[in-house]
């Protein structure tokens, strides 16, 4: 696992134009459902995005990567996740993202989801989520937030690395329970978390 190594990072310029473009901060809604997609996710930061908030935050990437961060080994490829716990620890108590205008973007884009399709990436909404009943909102996330999206031009590898466990449901319970005695930012293998796959 030591020599797995990042994917290229998509340069800082493409994620201010993309939190430019769109703000996907639907909190007024996801307050009605009480957030179930933060409880089956895996928050993956996109290549480079460690790097992006941490500066935008006026953190230090080590001190992003400890307090709020872990990290994701599949193969040679590592990427860093929001911490695998019960909650995300960016939400505030009442469940609101503390990054405000720059949180994840996977986050941000949520309901958007994808589907590999090679040699072209679909996307649609999760018709699990409230929000994909509300033609505004669909309208906005199809019109505005697809386009951003792929404005970051995300390569290939790296949606079918995501691809392997995004759309998982995890018992984060028990991931929370089994990293009790490994604090700060931890190094998970794909088959390390497929353990706690519901």
């Amino acid at each position: 696992m030591s020599r797995a190594k990042e994917f290229s990072p998509i340069p800082f310029q493409r994620f201010r134009e993309f939190h430019r473009a769109f703000q996907g901060d639907f909190y007024e809604r996801c307050a009605k459902c009480g957030g179930i997609c933060e409880h089956k996710r895996i928050g993956t930061l996109l290549p480079g995005e460690s790097r992006f908030l941490a500066r935008t935050l006026g953190l230090a990437v080590g001190e992003l990567r400890e307090r709020y961060l872990d990290q994701l080994v599949i193969g040679n490829r590592r990427a860093d996740l929001v911490r695998l716990t019960l909650r995300c620890p960016l939400l505030d108590p009442i469940g609101r993202c503390t990054l405000g205008r720059v949180k994840p973007v996977l986050c941000d884009i949520y309901p958007i989801i994808f589907e590999l399709r090679r040699p072209a990436i679909h996307y649609s909404l999760d018709p699990t989520c409230p929000i994909s009943r509300n033609r505004r909102l669909v309208r906005e996330l199809l019109e505005v937030g697809v386009p951003a999206f792929k404005a970051l031009r995300l390569s290939f590898e790296f949606m079918r690395f995501l691809d392997r466990y995004d759309a998982l449901d995890f018992d984060y319970v028990a991931l929370e329970q089994s990293r009790a005695d490994r604090p700060g930012y931890t190094r998970f293998s794909l088959a390390e978390i497929m353990q706690f796959h519901k």
